[in-house]
């Protein structure tokens, strides 16, 4: 893959328009994209300029600056995240975000809170769609770094719950939008296996994208599961944040990981690791968190850039839900 092409003409499509705002020419790459979005977004190197418009809408022209700035030491999508990190947010979860935009395009634009160009754009073409009784099942493989659509029309009344199944959850995430009959809509987005519940009506359109975030080693073969059936959602978080591995051993694997599932998203939230004392090691800032299953990870160094000590830590999450602190041993 040619990082550097790709991230060169995404932004460079995305400057040329803000310089000659009038011409559109950017309109022309859009129709292969939204006809195929479950080829990884890093093929699309033109039309992926309307992901910075995105970013430009919601957090000004500043952040692709910014992008560049950390391009000079990163790689494409991390310089991406970093810019993000920024402004309390992720690349994963704005690529999600993303995933939702692109719903609000042709005959269902809103100019004003999405795309200021949107009526221009073509419509998403979904890789499959159905109709939905009592339960509908899209099963498929996907690249890194792709978005797949699906769409459904509800022929029944009644409550259904998205219960996404993933084989390595941390690389995904989900996005729906319900576009209800009195042209009222309504956005969720989850983390790994998160539900999602909807109270439907016939008549009603529902948008499900499927969002592999993270780059994988198995590029081609990311199998998932997307299964919308009658019921509530059953698998609410529990209090406790599970840690692998434990122990840990900087010498042996370069990170510890964290992960936890919260049943509503926050906006705010940090990871504290506190050693045994109780006295705060690291604060881990991870910004805006989805509800469902999340991860993040340590590298084993204090707040200072040291390496933490051999001992027993306590990693506490910390966000509209409190964890219970979970322990941890880490040897050197």
């Amino acid at each position: 893959m040619n990082w550097i092409v790709f991230f060169y003409e995404a932004s460079a499509t995305w400057l040329e328009d803000q310089l000659q705002d009038d011409i559109n020419d950017y309109l022309q790459y859009l129709p292969d994209m939204f006809q195929a979005f479950y080829i990884p977004v890093y093929k699309h190197h033109y039309a992926f300029c309307i992901f910075n418009k995105m970013l430009e809408k919601k957090y000004g022209a500043a952040i692709i600056k910014r992008m560049w700035d950390e391009f000079i030491s990163y790689r494409s999508f991390e310089a991406i995240d970093r810019a993000c990190n920024f402004y309390n947010s992720s690349f994963a979860y704005e690529l999600t975000d993303f995933a939702i935009w692109n719903v609000y395009t042709g005959d269902k634009a809103d100019t004003l809170h999405y795309y200021s160009e949107g009526n221009l754009f073509p419509s998403i073409q979904p890789m499959q769609a159905a109709n939905l009784n009592s339960e509908v099942v899209f099963q498929d493989n996907a690249q890194n770094y792709s978005l797949n659509y699906y769409s459904i029309s509800v022929k029944t009344n009644n409550n259904f719950v998205l219960e996404p199944t993933f084989e390595s959850s941390q690389y995904w995430k989900c996005a729906s939008v319900l576009e209800q009959t009195d042209n009222h809509f309504e956005n969720q987005m989850t983390s790994g296996e998160g539900e999602q519940e909807f109270n439907l009506i016939v008549g009603d359109k529902l948008w499900l994208a499927a969002v592999h975030t993270t780059w994988s080693s198995s590029s081609n073969s990311n199998p998932y599961k997307l299964t919308v059936k009658t019921g509530d959602i059953t698998n609410h978080s529990d209090d406790t944040v599970e840690i692998f591995p434990n122990p840990f051993k900087p010498e042996q694997a370069t990170w510890v990981f964290f992960k936890y599932c919260i049943d509503s998203p926050s906006d705010n939230s940090v990871m504290s690791i506190l050693n045994e004392n109780g006295t705060l090691v690291k604060q881990i800032e991870l910004g805006k968190q989805l509800c469902g299953q999340n991860t993040t990870k340590w590298d084993g160094k204090t707040k200072d850039g040291v390496n933490a000590a051999s001992g027993v830590y306590l990693v506490l999450f910390q966000g509209n839900e409190i964890k219970k602190p979970s322990k941890f041993l880490l040897v050197r």
